[in-house]
């Protein structure tokens, strides 16, 4: 052998050492796998990506699409498994990507690694939003989500979460109407982003609620998707939501504002969360002070009043323990076989300083996601429905028969401590 083809062999030995055994790990995962081609010397901060999804157990891609990227809103970005928007450069996507939903067209996605819950249970939004989409009797346009595994150029990027983006298409065909009017819609957040259309048409409604004379269940009900509203409002402070600034109101060309929500990552993670204290004080939701002049201006209204408390309790009798529990079981045993795999990759770059429980350890990153999945399941799930039922009698001022009416049973047993 030359010297030139030792150093040729030499060569393509190590580069094969160094890459991932992407086809034997993707034939060993249950998970759909989406595979992004993209500049080396930028990986998920390049610009663009060559986006290939493949189902579980499948050998050739289902679809490959050109897609323009950039970093994800969702918080959790600055973590070292960053979360990514993609949005088609070409013809949408036509393909059955989530299974709760009627349609299968696709103009944009996003890959996230968990937002706020990143470092905890990284399955919570999917979980709350799939208890939502489940209730046919909630009216919230929320994202469709599953959970998938990433490889960027080859190499094994772990656990992410393929999810919906709020859009004008998004809205639209959620609430029945034709993407055609997808531009015409008006999206603006709590925060004060408007991320497309007209922000001074929602402004002007703010400003039209507090000046106007009398305000009553009729004038309300002119300009707002009311049944959106109390929902938000009840899920949020069902689960024990901390962060309400993924709330969007989006008008549609009927003219009403109706509510929706992009992430419940802080769901279900304080059980003792007293939602009334953070969602209806008279200086705005939360530590944030975002403007819920027009929740409390419906629960104002005698009528609505009473459909906010009938919708909280309807949740109460839906989402009992057992319910909530058998829906974060499903998750987990989707998730799990993943896990292991996951945490071997990324457990080496946990930062304490985001959060100081983490190990660099996969073994101990791996108990650790587990533990907090049963603190989750034993601990918040066992103990929310008895605190929100403490709260809602308490804020609203309900007696013991009015709880009953309303929530379908008496006070329930204090859970142990």
């Amino acid at each position: 052998m030359t010297k030139m083809v030792k150093l040729v062999f030499v060569a393509v030995l190590v580069l094969l050492l160094a890459l991932p055994a992407a086809q034997a790990d993707i034939a060993d995962t249950t998970l759909d796998v989406v595979m992004l081609e993209v500049d080396e010397a930028l990986l998920l901060d390049a610009s663009a990506a060559t986006v290939s999804y493949l189902p579980a157990g499948a050998q050739e891609p289902a679809f490959t699409v050109e897609m323009a990227m950039v970093p994800s809103r969702e918080i959790g970005y600055d973590l070292p498994q960053q979360s990514v928007m993609l949005t088609v450069t070409g013809d949408p996507i036509d393909y059955p990507l989530f299974s709760q939903r009627g349609y299968t067209v696709f103009s944009a996605l996003e890959l996230t690694s968990g937002g706020g819950d990143a470092t905890f249970t990284r399955l919570a939004d999917w979980l709350q939003t799939g208890m939502i989409q489940q209730n046919e009797e909630i009216e919230l346009a929320t994202l469709a989500s599953k959970p998938v595994v990433v490889y960027v150029n080859g190499q094994y990027w772990g656990q992410y979460m393929l999810r919906e983006v709020i859009s004008g298409e998004t809205l639209c065909r959620q609430a029945g109407f034709g993407v055609e009017d997808a531009d015409a819609v008006s999206i603006v957040y709590a925060s004060g982003w408007t991320q497309q259309g007209n922000r001074d048409a929602y402004q002007q409604l703010l400003a039209e609620l507090s000046t106007a004379e009398h305000v009553d269940a009729a004038w309300l009900a002119e300009r707002l998707d009311v049944d959106s509203y109390l929902d938000w409002l009840a899920v949020k402070m069902y689960l024990g939501d901390s962060d309400p600034s993924g709330v969007v109101y989006y008008q549609l060309p009927d003219g009403k504002w109706r509510c929706a929500d992009s992430r419940f990552s802080w769901g279900l993670f304080h059980s003792t969360y007293v939602a009334s204290d953070a969602y209806l004080s008279e200086d705005g939701m939360t530590v944030l002070h975002l403007d819920n002049s027009i929740f409390l201006s419906l629960l104002a209204v005698e009528e609505y009043r009473e459909l906010f408390l009938t919708k909280v309790g309807a949740l109460y009798q839906t989402w009992t323990t057992e319910a909530m529990q058998s829906a974060l079981d499903e998750c987990v045993a989707v998730m799990a076989p993943e896990m292991p795999t996951h945490f071997t990759r990324w457990a080496p770059e946990n930062d304490t300083e985001v959060n100081s429980e983490l190990s660099q350890d996969p073994d101990e990153a791996l108990a650790y996601w587990q533990r907090r999945i049963t603190r989750m399941r034993d601990g918040t799930m066992v103990k929310r429905p008895y605190y929100i039922y403490q709260d809602i009698q308490t804020a609203f001022g309900l007696s013991e028969a009015e709880m009953v009416q309303y929530f379908g049973s008496e006070v329930p047993i204090a859970p142990a401590e």
